[in-house]
């Protein structure tokens, strides 16, 4: 193993899904500095971090938009400060309008927001990422005679299979067809990538009007929490229990259809 210190970058870390994933690899991994950005909410950022070093772990976080090259740049640029990138978490994400928006109302300009943060921007990230762990010496893994140089997860949705939100879904479905052009060159030079498509988690993107229509369509009956998303994430990472996993994409929904699509 490297002596060099590690890094693991997560995207939309100040909050939500992205925060529990924070704080899961800060435990997971606590020689490791865990990299994320915030894009408006400096002070939930800050509490973020504040948290994982009282419980003995190392984070870092940034101001950038994830939706830009810019903004991958002066993201990636600030975890370079902090020694070898072995891991990236694709997690920022909007939702775009809320509730039932008619065709004739969405705009280019939605089109264009929403596929930025949920699709440019995993892009943009995984482009950074391979550049680096393309660099690294790879790492002696069971079952691995080439080593390992590093892993990415995408988190998705299950709206890319039910189609709603439109525009999010779609956003979403492009994100998991990225995966499947990437897997197999990745895979040749001792990088993984896998996705987790989430249910419908208990944060602010999910209002309790949502929950309600869909709630019958859940056969476990509620919403889940972030740290299982978190669980779920640190399992693509580790590079011991998921050795000879890629390209998979994991449904964590509570058995809400599309059900488990993984692969």
């Amino acid at each position: 193993m490297s002596a060099t210190a590690s890094v693991y970058v997560v995207t939309g870390g100040s909050r939500g899904i992205g925060k529990a994933i924070v704080k899961k690899l800060a435990k997971d991994y606590p020689t490791a500095t865990i990299v994320f950005n915030y894009f408006t909410r400096e002070a939930e950022a800050t509490a973020v971090a504040a948290e994982v070093a009282a419980e003995g772990g190392k984070a870092s976080f940034i101001q950038a938009d994830v939706g830009t090259p810019a903004g991958v740049q002066t993201l990636f640029m600030h975890a370079d400060g902090f020694g070898e990138l072995r891991g990236l978490v694709n997690n920022a994400g909007i939702l775009g309008p809320e509730g039932s928006v008619a065709l004739e109302d969405l705009t280019a300009e939605d089109f264009q927001q929403l596929f930025a943060v949920n699709t440019l921007g995993p892009f943009l990230c995984i482009q950074e990422a391979v550049k680096r762990m393309k660099a690294l010496a790879p790492q002696p893994v069971r079952g691995r005679a080439a080593g390992a140089r590093g892993s990415i997860v995408n988190i998705s949705s299950g709206s890319a299979y039910i189609g709603k939100p439109l525009l999010y879904g779609a956003s979403k479905a492009a994100l998991n067809s990225l995966q499947i052009g990437l897997v197999p060159d990745l895979g040749k030079v001792g990088i993984r990538l896998n996705t987790i498509s989430p249910g419908m988690i208990a944060t602010d993107m999910v209002t309790d009007e949502a929950f309600a229509a869909a709630a019958a369509s859940i056969p476990m009956g509620r919403m889940g929490e972030p740290e299982n998303i978190a669980d779920a994430t640190a399992f693509f990472l580790d590079e011991e229990k998921s050795v000879f996993t890629s390209g998979a994409n994991l449904r964590v929904s509570g058995g809400r259809p599309p059900g488990s699509v993984i692969g």
